[in-house]
């Protein structure tokens, strides 16, 4: 679209999240199957995709280790799923609030277990 950044992204077994500017869902852009970790005979391939993402739009990246926490009355784990909810709350506010989300959500998570 006219007025769009190129963007580019080549995630290891994680997503994109953005929620898009005009509100609604946490949309998602898959990542790439393959991870970064581990040993490999073969040489590891990743997919870049590329699209347009309008000026001022935030993207997230994430590592596993932000939805592999376990927490919670039922002690699960917080999942790819909450995150986006949880970003999709959330995205109107100022950029700096999202981006402390996750220190004082599992701050508070612990707190509460203990």
């Amino acid at each position: 679209a006219h007025g769009n950044l190129q963007a580019e992204f080549a995630g290891a077994g994680r997503p994109l999240l953005w929620v898009p500017q005009a509100g609604g869902p946490c949309q998602e852009l898959p990542g790439n199957r393959v991870g970064l970790g581990g040993y490999s005979i073969h040489e590891k391939h990743f997919e870049v995709q590329h699209w347009g993402v309008p000026p001022g739009q935030a993207l997230y990246l994430f590592s596993d280790g932000i939805t592999d926490q376990f927490g919670g009355e039922h002690k699960r784990k917080f999942s790819k799923k909450r995150l986006a909810d949880l970003l999709a709350e959330v995205a109107h506010l100022p950029c700096q609030v999202p981006q402390q989300l996750p220190r004082h959500y599992f701050a508070h998570l612990y707190a509460a277990l203990q």
